[in-house]
C-alpha cells in the first residue's frame, strides 16, 4: 500500500496523476510510464477484465463487498 502512496505522490508532483497512470505505474513503474510519454495508448493493454477497466479509467471496476 505504501508503494501506491509514493507512486501517487510522484505522479501528482509531476502534474500527471490519473487512476489509469497510477495503475500503469504500479504494473510497469513510474519511469516506464514517463518514458512512454504518460500516454495510455502507448502502455500495453492488460488482458484481465479488472485491470482493463482500470487501464480504461474506471476507478471502481468491481462492486465493493457488502
Amino acid at each position: 500500500m505504501d508503494s501506491l502512496v509514493v507512486m501517487k505522490k510522484t505522479l501528482e508532483e509531476r502534474g500527471l496523476f490519473t487512476y489509469p497512470l497510477l495503475w500503469a505505474s504500479y504494473h510497469y513503474g513510474v519511469d516506464y510510464v514517463v518514458a512512454h510519454g504518460c500516454d495510455m495508448s502507448r502502455i500495453p493493454r492488460p488482458s484481465d477484465p479488472v485491470s482493463y477497466k482500470l487501464w480504461s479509467g474506471d476507478a471502481h471496476p468491481i462492486n465493493p463487498p457488502k
